[in-house]
């Protein structure tokens, strides 16, 4: 009999909780990263230096309109999902194109079930791309050319969204959550191993240590948060394992490609393929045989 992850409404709004809780290390740094030093060095407006917390009141009030005319909790996957949006967003998106976006997807949602998040992420990162605009870079980022410690990674000076580069936070945040029983541990846990099994490998055989493939924060905050948006996932234990060594192994694949547009690529065709992975695993007609976790 397979296992499944069967969480009661609470359970559930409980891990958004946690999570939300979580992002707030991110936010904070990333006002700052983004913004406040920024400023204090000229490099932009005072109105561009709270950008971060825009995106951010965006999400939250696109949520808070949406919970109501759908006459659904504010607490939910989609104020979850909105606001993980304004994190990972690039820093040099524009605000009115975000909020285009956020309004856009929330409604087409409610027509279609998918997770907006990587498709949101996947559509700016191509149009930035067609632009030739800087991606998941500041302004200053994108004005030098700086050679990353480490250390630097680890306390959120790496290039990545407004608001997720804090990479020692992520890995605080990973344990945490490993630790919540609402978690599907199994997801994150194959994927970093299948990813960085391959990585090293190639680190190995080239004979170089690429940053944008062993410290990237696109990758690392997807593969801890974004990964676990339950609606979107597996809910049997085994089809979250292949979930996730799925997920690694794509993801790295497309470090030959764009290793950036690609974690959400992947995310995004994860979202819509996942049912026939409980169907492998637990069988078609057997969904009412569960063993709570």
């Amino acid at each position: 009999m397979s296992r499944v992850y069967l969480h009661s409404k609470n359970n559930v709004d409980s891990l958004i909780k946690v999570m939300l809780y979580l992002f707030i290390p991110f936010a904070l740094y990333g006002f700052y990263k983004n913004g406040i030093k920024l400023y204090a060095n000229d490099y932009i407006s005072i109105f561009s230096m709270i950008k971060s917390l825009l995106f951010i009141g965006i999400s939250v009030l696109v949520s808070y309109i949406f919970s109501k005319l759908n006459k659904e909790k504010f607490i939910s996957f989609t104020l979850l999902s909105n606001i993980m949006i304004a994190l990972i967003a690039s820093p040099s998106l524009s605000i009115i194109f975000y909020l285009i976006g956020i309004i856009v997807l929330n409604g087409i949602q409610k027509l279609v079930k998918f997770n907006i998040v990587p498709v949101f992420m996947v559509i700016t990162i191509i149009v930035d791309l067609i632009l030739k605009n800087p991606i998941f870079l500041n302004v200053f980022e994108s004005s030098v050319d700086y050679n990353y410690s480490l250390f630097d990674f680890l306390i959120g000076k790496g290039p990545g969204g407004t608001g997720n580069t804090l990479m020692a936070m992520s890995i605080v945040s990973l344990i945490v959550l490993i630790l919540n029983i609402n978690y599907k541990k199994q997801i994150p846990i194959m994927a970093f191993t299948s990813y960085y099994i391959l990585a090293i490998i190639t680190s190995f055989v080239t004979g170089t240590l690429d940053q944008s493939l062993l410290l990237n924060n696109n990758v690392i905050f997807s593969f801890i948060f974004l990964s676990n948006v339950s609606i979107y996932t597996p809910y049997s234990k085994g089809a979250c394992y292949i979930y996730g060594l799925a997920l690694g192994m794509l993801t790295y694949l497309s470090y030959f490609i764009n290793i950036d547009l690609g974690v959400y690529l992947v995310l995004t065709i994860l979202s819509f393929v996942y049912p026939l992975l409980d169907r492998f695993i637990v069988g078609k007609n057997d969904k009412h045989l569960i063993e709570v976790l």
